[in-house]
C-alpha cells in the first residue's frame, strides 16, 4: 500500500503507472482537500483498484 508516498494526483499517476502498489491510502487533507482525493481516487478506479473501507 502506498501510503505517506502519495499527496498528490501526480505522485499518484507516478505509482499507478509503475504498478508500485495494489492499493493507495488517500488522505483527505493530505491530498489537498477532496476534489484532489476525488481526482486520486478516479485515476485508482481506471487503473483497476477497489475501493476498501
Amino acid at each position: 500500500m502506498a501510503d505517506e508516498s502519495v499527496f498528490s494526483p501526480v505522485q499518484a499517476f507516478e505509482v499507478l503507472k509503475k504498478r508500485a502498489a495494489d492499493m493507495i491510502n488517500i488522505k483527505l487533507m493530505k491530498s489537498g482537500g477532496i476534489y484532489k482525493a476525488q481526482l486520486i481516487n478516479q485515476m485508482a478506479e481506471e487503473f483497476g483498484m477497489w475501493q476498501t473501507y
